[in-house]
């Protein structure tokens, strides 16, 4: 399958085909890295990476091991997640750094209220020692699958001795997770919730222009930090041969997508860098699996 992206330089783009419990899901998914740039009046501006490698994307975990008091490793936790979710409910927003083990916090879009974290001991929490809104455990009951999910190594049929990497591991598990029938769009949301932390974000995707702030005190009573964001207005179609023309890129069909949606936003603030990801997705089986040719990206014109 082709890809063509409005500039390879700005925009990466992956296709996936996920068998879900369900449906046969075909995603598109488009990432794009930023400086967090800051301006006169204590905004900060997201201005695009001309860096190709600075948004390739992420097609596993980056995770660290959780261990016992024995050191064995009994999970994992996510330090970040990949980027290849099918679809998600709702936007996830993260804010890496400004975490410790007593702080709170809160985040706001556009004046309203999207996640909060108590000020409480965060002392057996690592993720929320590094980072103010980071990433929700896969294993964690909190996720939307239930009691059946676990941190741990999951039982794979593999010959004694095999060796795999944590990211391996936990790709594993994840596809085992999405064939249970517990499992719902959710689980792919990795927003923190629960333990402290309550999401009321009511929006499916982020706007271009929208305010986000990021306050280090629950009830927001502290100076925010500011990100404005920019235009986030993009398209799609996939293109596919119909069989009743010649297999040529001028003659193949297309079908526009009905929504590219920016579903994801990391602010990495010690780093002063910031990524957004669309996605759009559709029926896999819409089209013979031969048959699909192209995926073009496109800007969107007001």
């Amino acid at each position: 399958m082709q890809i063509t992206v409005p500039d390879p330089d700005r925009y990466a783009a992956a296709f996936l085909v996920s068998a879900l419990p369900n449906e046969t899901l075909a995603t598109v998914v488009v990432k794009q890295s930023f400086d967090l740039v800051l301006q006169g009046d204590g905004t900060h501006n997201l201005v695009p990476l001309a860096d190709a490698a600075e948004h390739a994307i992420a097609f596993e975990d980056t995770v660290a091991t959780i261990t016992n008091t024995d050191d064995d490793v009994i999970g994992y936790r996510p330090i970040m997640e990949a980027d290849t979710a099918p679809k998600k409910s709702h936007t996830d927003i993260a804010v890496l750094g400004l975490g410790s083990s007593g702080s709170g916090g809160a985040v706001h879009v556009d004046g309203a209220v999207w996640m909060v974290r108590q000020t409480r001991s965060y002392t057996d929490d690592k993720d929320a020692i590094e980072n103010l809104f980071g990433f929700q455990a896969k294993g964690s009951n909190t996720r939307g699958i239930g009691s059946v999910v676990s941190n741990s190594f999951p039982d794979l049929p593999l010959p004694e001795g095999t060796a795999l990497t944590p990211a391996e591991t936990q790709a594993i598990a994840d596809a085992q997770i999405a064939w249970r029938p517990q499992y719902t769009s959710h689980f792919n949301n990795f927003h923190r919730r629960g333990d402290g932390f309550s999401f009321f974000g009511s929006g499916p995707a982020l706007s271009s222009n929208q305010l986000i702030e990021v306050f280090q005190t629950p009830d927001a009573s502290d100076t925010p930090k500011r990100y404005l964001l920019p235009d986030l207005s993009l398209k799609a179609r996939y293109r596919f041969h119909s069989g009743h023309c010649p297999d040529k890129p001028h003659r193949w069909a297309f079908v526009w997508l009905n929504a590219v949606e920016a579903d994801t936003i990391v602010f990495d603030i010690p780093n002063a860098r910031a990524f957004v990801l669309w996605r759009a997705s559709w029926p896999f089986t819409d089209q013979p699996a031969d048959a699909y040719r192209q995926i073009e990206i496109l800007k969107a014109v007001a």
